[in-house]
């Protein structure tokens, strides 16, 4: 008669148990739950951002812009529309999306 409870807490510890395994024990949740989430990234890709530098190449729906050493490629959307030349000095507004970059405007200081 004494082992029936004592088996019987060993089922109910096992059951326990194997539900933590299963859904992470309440120590993993409270972890996730107290940590702050990182929102920066999230406000930088839903804010406009704005790059001026010097046209290197491109063609009529493609512009690459240098800014220092660094060079940026931007493929321009049907409703964007603008006048450059090689040399010419470029400010490209644009918003990053899980597509790829959006150009909103781009406007020549040469113009």
């Amino acid at each position: 008669m004494k082992r029936l409870p004592m088996a019987v807490m060993a089922v109910l510890m096992l059951s326990l148990w194997s539900c933590e395994m299963f859904n992470g024990s309440n120590e993993d949740r409270r972890d996730s739950i107290a940590q702050p989430i990182d929102t920066t990234a999230i406000a930088e890709a839903s804010d406009e951002i704005v790059v001026k530098g010097e046209a290197v190449d491109g063609s009529r729906r493609n512009i690459y812009v240098q800014v220092g050493d660094s060079t940026y490629s931007f493929e321009l959307s049907p409703g964007v529309n603008v006048q450059w030349q090689i040399g010419d000095t470029l400010t490209v507004r644009y918003k990053p999306t899980e597509e790829g970059d959006s150009v909103i405007e781009v406007t020549n200081a040469n113009a």
